[in-house]
Order: C-alpha cells, then structure tokens, then sequence
C-alpha cells in the first residue's frame, strides 16, 4: 500500500529476476500481486465469510529485545501477518513468542493459561509452529532430533 503513496514507478522481482516495471499512477494492487507471485490472488484465495473461533494464544505487554509491550491476541482460524520496517521488532516478537529468546516482561497465554515458552521444544510441545522469514537460515531446530525437524 505504501508504495502507492512514495513511488513514482514499482519494479518487481520474482525469484532474482525482473518480472515487471510499472507506473504507479498505471497500476493497482492487483496487478502488482499478480506480478509477484505469477497469478491472480483470486486464483488463490477464494474469500469467504469466516468467523473465528476461540482464542488460542495471546500476547499482554509482552517485551523483549527489540520490542515493548506488544499486545496480541489469535484466535482459532485466523491467518495474522506482522509488518514492519527492517529492524521494528516484529521478528523479535515472534522469535520470542516461539522460545527462540527471552522475553524480558509481560504474558504469553495459550487457550487461556499463562504459559512459560522459553524454548522452542516448548512452543512445539504446545503446538506452536514457526514459518520462518528464511527457512533455509531459520527453519531447523538445531537442539532437536532430525525426526522432529522433519514433523
């Protein structure tokens, strides 16, 4: 969305090559989406009415490294995408809801009860999972069994 209101021209890079260049003023979002990820979002995703369920984990005030008291809750069924600058602490959040690193304050509830999630087998064990920024960097559980690694 931004792009809309700071550029003049967007280009777009699928897999490291140049898929398009586009005048802002020329293009939508749409158009844009579908250059990224090579067709329609629609063909994707087909919406429907949804309403969510019971909330399966929450944040209060949570803090650490990186990121003051952020407040969030998930409920069952919801898809929730984080964004932000490079460096604004959504991947610190994250990683520290998962067990990765230490929170430094706040609660970390899980179907209602304040849980301690200070590892990733932790996060697991509850039946967090993790869809890393890198998965190639990221996506391994060094400290656990390659069988675990492979669920």
């Amino acid at each position: 969305e931004e792009v809309f209101e700071l550029a003049d021209r967007v280009s777009v890079l699928r897999d490291g090559t140049l898929v398009g260049t586009r005048n802002i003023a020329e293009t939508d979002e749409a158009e844009l989406v579908k250059l990224m990820i090579n067709r329609s979002i629609e063909q994707i995703y087909h919406k429907e009415h949804f309403t969510p369920g019971a909330t399966i984990v929450e944040t209060k005030n949570l803090s650490g490294k990186g990121f003051e008291n952020v407040s969030v809750t998930v409920r069952a069924g919801e898809i929730v995408g984080l964004y932000g600058l490079i460096g604004a602490g959504r991947s610190e959040f994250v990683t520290t809801l998962y067990g990765r690193h230490r929170k430094s304050a706040g609660q970390i509830l899980w179907q209602g009860k304040e849980v301690q999630v200070n590892s990733e087998h932790d996060a697991i064990r509850l039946g967090m999972a993790l869809a890393p920024e890198s998965r190639r960097d990221q996506g391994l559980c060094l400290n656990l069994s390659v069988g675990m690694n492979l669920n």
